[in-house]
């Protein structure tokens, strides 16, 4: 019995011994250094930006600070994210820093950071990137020496080289990320470093997706977009080997080359890299041009204004210069109807360009611009006899001055609709409202022709076509109209500046008229799938006249574009 009790009291020993152990175990591990990196980068704004790994579990992080002339660290702040704005630093000290996390209410360790200069930390101006290195520069800052840094995530850096000059090449194909720090002497000979540059992320590289030959004159190069890409620069080559040149700069995701020579069209091959305001990223695999005509639409689009009876020109008067009488629009729609053209909207061609849609075969688009009495009193009914759709674009202040006085009207010459009658077109399904500027129908406004806005200051541009963009929506939600946001340029005035600006501020499409400037072509040729963007959204319109039929104009397209 009493050997029972005796090994019973070892047991007990021996139990009671594994958990001290385990309880100093724990005990230790709170005291370890916790496997973090702390960085500390100064930002163009002079703020310097202390960030360290997120650890799990955490409720909040405590931050200390101290100078390299202090025995021990200073208490700062708590912070509940995994970073630490300190602008209370003073420039040339040294000074480093030291992070511990809370969990449970108990501060279970720390991760420093090395000694660093609190200097002006070098900025990056410009990085190229090829397959396999990257080159930078920066400005110089007082430092006796640089280091450069790459990384492939931004939380670990790898020292890439160190060098007095104020550029490197370094060789890493994994980097994502490089910073510069400057190296200073502390006074004895002693070289600190200073905090980090703004790191700057190399774009990625993007992957064409297709190009695709839309028309004898023109190529659209498709490709993946790239993360906070500002633009892509776009190169080109007769050889996939071969050398290749920069042909242009694009803003979204496709490119129009609408230089391409149809005889060799089977010799270009394409590469493309994403750019940033600061980095130039990789090339991307080079992608050769092919022939989709499965995937293109070929479609003409056709200029109107108003559609008059003989009876309303008066006598001695003759027919105004963008007038066409009643019976040529009918012949018009005959000829469309006898030949198997199916008219459209422009909503339907945004839509195929969009990917959301189809088109029928022989697709036309009628367009009228201005908002003309005419068209509500003599062109829509001849669409609906006819079962055919057509896009009208008015202009605000006009159908506001014939809404508020229907009687007189604005002009008597060529009065316009009222909101009324436009909104009753709308709700008919033969007759797609689209604007033609709500206010900007001025031919001399400041300086600019209707809505070019070429020349106006960015942020002066922005606000006119943003503002003219929403008075349409609101006033057409007021009266009960149907709207398409696409936009028809006033007198065809347009400007690639002005498209961008138009386009950004929330337009689909952009009816131009008939200048070369628009597109080789006297038709319009569209890749499906490729987006509303600077190079598909504008449209090349002809006009019909009097006493040129429809057929004639067809004719003309056909024969310019070698169809």
């Amino acid at each position: 019995m009493g050997k029972l009790k005796g090994n019973f009291k070892k047991n007990i020993l021996l139990i009671l011994a594994i958990c001290l152990l385990g309880l100093c175990s724990c005990g230790s591990t709170a005291k370890k250094e916790l496997p973090q990196t702390v960085t500390c980068t100064i930002g163009h704004d002079g703020i310097l930006l202390v960030e360290w790994p997120a650890e799990e579990g955490a409720q909040f992080y405590r931050v200390y600070r101290k100078l390299r002339t202090e025995e021990d660290y200073s208490y700062i702040d708590d912070v509940y994210e995994n970073s630490y704005s300190d602008s209370d630093y003073t420039e040339g000290q040294h000074y480093s820093y030291k992070i511990s996390v809370i969990k449970n209410k108990k501060e279970i360790g720390l991760a420093k950071s090395s000694d660093f200069h609190a200097g002006n930390a070098p900025v990056i101006t410009a990085l190229n990137a090829s397959a396999g290195s990257v080159t930078l520069s920066w400005i110089k800052n007082g430092a006796i020496a640089y280091k450069v840094y790459s990384s492939e995530d931004s939380d670990i850096w790898k020292e890439e080289c160190e060098t007095e000059s104020m550029s490197a090449t370094i060789v890493n194909p994994s980097a994502r990320f490089v910073s510069v720090t400057g190296v200073f002497n502390y006074g004895s000979g002693e070289k600190i470093e200073s905090a980090m540059g703004v790191p700057v992320e190399i774009p990625q590289e993007t992957e064409i997706t297709g190009v695709i030959q839309s028309d004898q004159y023109t190529a659209v190069v498709m490709f993946n977009p790239v993360p906070d890409a500002d633009h892509y620069e776009v190169y080109r080559s007769t050889a996939k080997d071969g050398g290749y040149l920069r042909i242009g700069n694009c803003y979204s995701n496709v490119y129009y080359d609408r230089h391409i020579d149809d005889t060799d069209r089977r010799f270009y091959y394409y590469k493309v890299c994403a750019c940033t305001d600061i980095a130039t990223g990789k090339m991307s695999q080079p992608k050769e041009i092919r022939s989709a005509s499965s995937e293109i639409a070929k479609i003409p689009a056709i200029m109107y204004h108003m559609v008059v009876k003989p009876s309303e020109v008066k006598p001695g008067e003759e027919l105004a210069e963008y007038a066409i009488y009643d019976y040529e629009f009918e012949e018009d729609l005959k000829y469309l109807q006898s030949r198997g053209y199916n008219t459209i909207t422009g909503g339907q061609y945004a839509d195929y360009l969009e990917g959301k849609g189809t088109l029928p075969s022989n697709p036309i688009l009628l367009t009228f611009d201005d908002g003309s009495y005419s068209v509500y009193e003599n062109a829509w009914p001849l669409l609906k006899k006819y079962n055919m759709v057509a896009s009208l674009a008015v202009i605000g202040d006009r159908i506001d001055e014939a809404t508020a006085d229907p009687v007189k009207r604005s002009d008597p010459e060529d009065p316009f609709c009222t909101w009324e009658e436009v909104a009753k077109m709308s709700q008919s399904g033969y007759m797609e409202i689209v604007s033609h500027s709500f206010s900007q129908h001025v031919y001399r406004n400041n300086g600019s022709t209707g809505a070019d806005l070429k020349g106006k200051d960015e942020d002066e541009a922005q606000n006119i076509a943003r503002n003219d963009y929403n008075k349409m929506i609101e006033t057409c939600k007021e009266y009960g109209v149907k709207y398409e946001p696409i936009l028809s340029y006033p007198y065809s005035y347009r400007s690639e500046s002005s498209d961008k600006t138009w386009i950004e501020s929330g337009f689909r499409l952009l009816y131009a008229g008939e200048s070369s400037s628009v597109s080789r072509t006297y038709c319009n040729y569209i890749t499906k799938a490729a987006g509303s963007n600077f190079g598909s959204a504008v449209i090349r319109r002809q006009v019909r006249l009097a006493g040129d039929p429809l057929s004639s104009v067809l004719s003309r397209i056909k024969d310019h574009d070698n169809l």
